[in-house]
């Protein structure tokens, strides 16, 4: 028999990934000014420089690229 105290956390482990999912981010180009923080601490590559800007490509939500931006360029969208 499984005890909640195995099942509590898996079940809080899924809802995370669920609400991540939720989010997504997005680079105001403007004012990008191209450090690529974003691009190395991105877990899945899905940032890239385009004309000395970066440019998210996909998003799995993690955050991590909001995390780092020095200049608050990148800002969460709810899908």
């Amino acid at each position: 028999m499984i005890s909640i105290f195995v099942i509590a956390p898996i079940i809080a482990v899924i809802d995370s990934c669920q609400k991540m999912k939720s989010l997504s981010y997005k680079i105001n180009s403007a004012s990008c000014i191209g450090c690529k923080k974003c691009v190395s601490v991105c877990p899945e590559g899905f940032i890239s420089m385009e004309n000395g800007k970066a440019q998210i490509n996909d998003c799995i939500g993690c955050g991590r690229c909001y995390g780092v931006c020095p200049t608050n360029t990148i800002y969460s969208i709810e899908e």
